[in-house]
């Protein structure tokens, strides 16, 4: 987790938005933002911009939504810890939210994309404050008590039912992460 930067985190997080109009937009200045060159960034970026929009939306609908006859991988910690949404997870994580002093939309606190956004703004503090051992330690304990918990089956689970080569590459890249 040391050699992930605050940008690598919210670039993920942003990347499991709903891809409307604005999304390659946000994705790119997050990126451009912070002058960064991650190699993953790029050809996630890449192949997003020869995606049809359409087809992006109809694939994350299906994959995070609604998919019939049932939706291979919500993107949320209760359903793959407990096999259903809004269970121990989600009141778990947003109690370390809360000592953060985030708030978050209930429903949303075990999103991936709101636990890596959460990651991202621990470890902008590490990188910035003062304040390095309790991010430090809240970031640690976080990443092996919850990400690492879940994250791997969903990102295997995202791998095995998507044909799309942007949630394709972008499961490889969570399971390489995770790995290391």
């Amino acid at each position: 987790m040391t050699n992930v930067s605050a940008v690598e985190l919210r670039f993920l997080s942003q990347a499991m938005a709903y891809p409307d109009k604005n999304f390659l937009k946000a994705l790119s200045e997050i990126k451009n933002k912070y002058s960064v060159d991650f190699s993953f960034m790029n050809k996630l970026l890449e192949i997003a911009e020869k995606e049809n929009l359409n087809e992006l939306q109809a694939e994350y609908t299906h994959l995070f939504i609604s998919g019939f006859p049932k939706t291979p991988c919500p993107p949320y910690e209760s359903f793959f810890l407990e096999g259903r949404l809004f269970g121990n997870a989600n009141m778990i994580v947003r109690n370390i939210y809360s000592k953060w002093a985030m708030e978050v939309e209930p429903a949303l606190a075990d999103h991936l994309a709101t636990e890596f956004e959460f990651l991202a703004f621990l470890k902008a503090l590490e990188e910035t404050s003062d304040s390095f051992n309790d991010s430090n330690k809240t970031m640690v304990n976080f990443f092996k008590e919850h990400i690492l918990n879940w994250v791997p089956k969903f990102a295997g689970t995202l791998k095995d039912n998507t044909q799309n080569k942007f949630y394709s590459y972008y499961a490889d890249y969570l399971l390489k992460l995770l790995s290391e």
